[in-house]
């Protein structure tokens, strides 16, 4: 059985081929059809992502998001704690007035966030974590999008 990581290197394959494919769809003079050619391409990525394992195209993104968080968490070591600063959650619509109102519930993503990246890009100056790299290096292009 493929791990999570397998699969998502998988899926992001089948990913990348709609992605050329639908280029090259673009690249045609526009008529009248062209949402009809999509339909086509989409439902190919979609049969060769359930092969697997994933349902559909959300399934799939929201794994790959996954993985590269967990990618992100071997890389570094995160000490301190949260001062509550609010910038890592910002765009959550479980934060109001400055703070998480399911704090003590939150998923897990939410406890191992903020991953280094988005800490030394975003947050360095405010957060009380701090993240010391590790010697870990990615098996999977975190860049990927």
């Amino acid at each position: 059985m493929a791990t999570a990581k397998q699969r998502v290197s998988s899926g992001r394959v089948f990913v990348n081929s709609y992605r050329l494919a639908h280029g090259k769809l673009h690249q045609k003079p526009w008529h009248r059809g062209t949402p009809d050619d999509h339909t086509p391409l989409l439902d190919a990525m979609v049969n060769k992502l359930k092969t697997t394992g994933f349902n559909n195209i959300q399934e799939f993104f929201d794994a790959n998001k996954v993985t590269i968080t967990a990618e992100y968490s071997k890389m570094y070591i995160r000490s301190g704690e949260c001062n509550h600063c609010g910038k890592c959650c910002a765009g959550c619509g479980y934060h109001k007035d400055d703070r998480c109102i399911i704090y003590e519930e939150r998923p897990q993503h939410c406890k191992e966030y903020p991953t280094g990246k988005h800490f030394e890009n975003e947050m360095k100056d405010e957060c009380g974590y701090i993240f010391t790299r590790t010697e870990y290096m990615p098996e999977i292009d975190l860049e990927w999008g």
